[in-house]
């Protein structure tokens, strides 16, 4: 039997899936399946990223808006870092946020989909060169 790469990443999200609704874990939204489920531990899982070498080194890090990634949102910005967020589906590019550019009190705000286009300024289309 060849399966394609595609049809094997659908298999282990759908082994995924079924698993994190059989032991419990997910979070809401449920059912998980069919999207980036959250998770019970998913809040730890971003502190230990903290932690990483790759993270440390990184001045700018790209995190998705999933539910389960806010906390890493937040990490990344109160770590300094310049954040690199695409917008839903990326349906308007990329947000920009820029811990240098957000009061510290907000970035649990900015870390938001909703905060994000607040505190991230306008969109980043694809194809667009930032140097």
């Amino acid at each position: 039997m060849n399966k394609s790469i595609k049809d094997t990443k659908q298999l282990i999200r759908e082994r995924i899936w079924r698993l994190l609704e059989e032991k419990n874990i997910a979070s809401f939204p449920r059912p998980v399946y069919g999207r980036i489920p959250n998770f019970v531990g998913a809040d730890k899982a971003c502190e230990l990223m903290t932690a990483l070498t790759e993270f440390v080194k990184a001045r700018v890090v790209k995190i998705n808006p999933d539910s389960p990634q806010r906390r890493c949102r937040e990490l990344t910005l109160i770590n300094g870092k310049l954040l690199i967020m695409p917008t839903p589906r990326i349906k308007e590019g990329f947000l920009m946020l820029d811990p240098s550019r957000i009061p510290r009190q907000y970035y649990g705000e900015a870390s938001t989909i909703r905060g994000a286009f607040k505190w991230g300024g306008l969109p980043i289309k694809p194809g667009i060169c930032l140097t």
